[in-house]
């Protein structure tokens, strides 16, 4: 998705300048010094620890959608690690963590060990994002025909209902073909 403003430059000609939707990438961490993964999040407290034992406390979320967890200035100016942990101006370490990194963690927990997990994984695209797909596709996920929330999740029930009846009616089909199949040859 992109967003374009208009823009008038000195001449009077019109600028037509397209920004992402997508938050400014930061670069990487200079050299020598600790990056995020040497930090642990602790579930529990909501907390993210430093490899000296002390917590980074949560402060806010940005709109791109960072956890922002904080030190406290006290301890990093007389941590050992200092020149290590912090850069060049700053008296104490922010640690960004996106709202989606648990999950995406779970994900490439699946991609990365067994072949059995790989294989699962494999499955999922053709059951759960074939569903989604399906309901996009065929069933008007793709647009709101209605506004306010009340009328979407209107459309959504309505949708997931219909999708439901349709792979009742596929079962239902094998169920009763091979039923016949088993009663004719005497199975049953």
């Amino acid at each position: 998705m992109r967003v374009i403003t208009r823009q008038q430059s000195q001449k009077g000609s019109k600028i037509w300048a397209y920004k992402g939707a997508i938050a400014k990438r930061i670069g990487p961490k200079p050299k020598g010094k600790m990056s995020k993964l040497n930090f642990t999040y602790v579930e529990e407290w909501d907390v993210v620890m430093c490899t000296e034992g002390h917590s980074l406390e949560y402060k806010t979320t940005t709109r791109e959608g960072y956890m922002e967890y904080h030190s406290k200035r006290e301890i990093c100016c007389n941590c050992p690690r200092k020149e290590k942990c912090l850069y060049e101006k700053a008296d104490k370490r922010i640690i960004r963590l996106h709202v989606w990194d648990k999950d995406l963690k779970e994900i490439d927990r699946f991609t990365r060990t067994t072949a059995l997990e790989k294989r699962i994984y494999k499955r999922r695209k053709e059951t759960i994002e074939r569903a989604f797909a399906d309901l996009k596709e065929l069933h008007g996920f793709r647009y709101a025909r209605f506004r306010g929330l009340n009328g979407i999740k209107e459309q959504s029930y309505m949708s997931a209902a219909a999708y439901n009846m349709k792979k009742i009616a596929r079962f239902l089909h094998v169920f009763l073909f091979f039923d016949e199949i088993h009663r004719s040859n005497g199975y049953f």
